[in-house]
């Protein structure tokens, strides 16, 4: 598997969509957008409760490929959220490469509302892939005992992960020209296959790949038009 990570100099994209006006509750796994290979990061575990509804038990699953993640399973916390509900069950275990969690806030007329954390635990990238964690709700289950209907949202972290801490300066000597500059990506060096450039006039423009290098620079011809660059560092699947 390649895995493209990219580095944006003048433009920055935001992507949204809309939520079923049905859900109850959401499901998030927050976690960062790279890291490094044989790196350990942190994912949280939110849950987001429609206005008035309240929270009592959950029972979450999180399906994972163990050649891409492993999972510290013994470090796994509950979040501060869900334990001001009050005293807690918890339990936790991985079973045929699924993570099982299951909470209740004991006593009666007890819960939580809003949103905030149910757990959070540690997750290791084992090689460079794009990951792409989706949670399954079993059950979430209000203060009376009614289930709530629930949207899942997955979560994407690409390894390795790199900077690329693009910079740019121009040279009229002896004909204009625009030169990019990157730091080389060390932490990924291994599995680094080559850099591609990319441009474009606009930003509902496709980008024009303008050609490949292994170094950490590019020149091109200094345009009468501003145009937009992109650098891209691709990776192989294994170093």
């Amino acid at each position: 598997m390649r895995l493209m990570r990219r580095a944006w100099m003048c433009l920055a994209l935001a992507l949204g969509g809309s939520v079923d006006a049905e859900a109850q509750a959401l499901l998030r796994l927050v976690m960062p957008e790279c890291a490094a290979p044989g790196s350990t990061v942190w994912m949280d575990v939110r849950a987001e409760l429609q206005s008035g509804q309240t929270l009592k038990s959950y029972d979450v699953r999180i399906p994972f490929d163990p050649t891409q993640v492993s999972f510290d399973e013994a470090q796994i916390q509950q979040g501060s959220w869900f334990t001001a509900g009050g005293s807690t069950f918890f339990w936790h275990d991985i079973l045929d490469n699924t993570l099982y969690v299951n909470a209740a806030i004991l006593g009666p007329n007890l819960h939580v509302s809003g949103a905030g954390t149910l757990f959070r635990l540690p997750l290791t990238l084992n090689q460079p892939t794009l990951l792409d964690l989706q949670a399954s709700v079993h059950d979430l289950f209000n203060r009376y005992a009614q289930p709530l209907p629930v949207l899942d949202f997955p979560a994407a972290m690409q390894a390795p992960c790199t900077d690329l801490s693009v910079s740019a300066h121009l040279d009229f000597d002896p004909i204009p020209q625009l030169h990019l500059i990157w730091n080389a990506q060390s932490a990924a060096q291994d599995w680094l296959d080559t850099y591609r450039v990319y441009s474009r006039l606009r930003p509902e423009d496709p980008w024009e790949l303008e050609g490949s290098t292994l170094d950490t620079q590019w020149t091109a011809p200094l345009s009468h038009e501003r145009r937009l660059y992109q650098i891209r560092a691709l990776f192989t699947g294994a170093p």
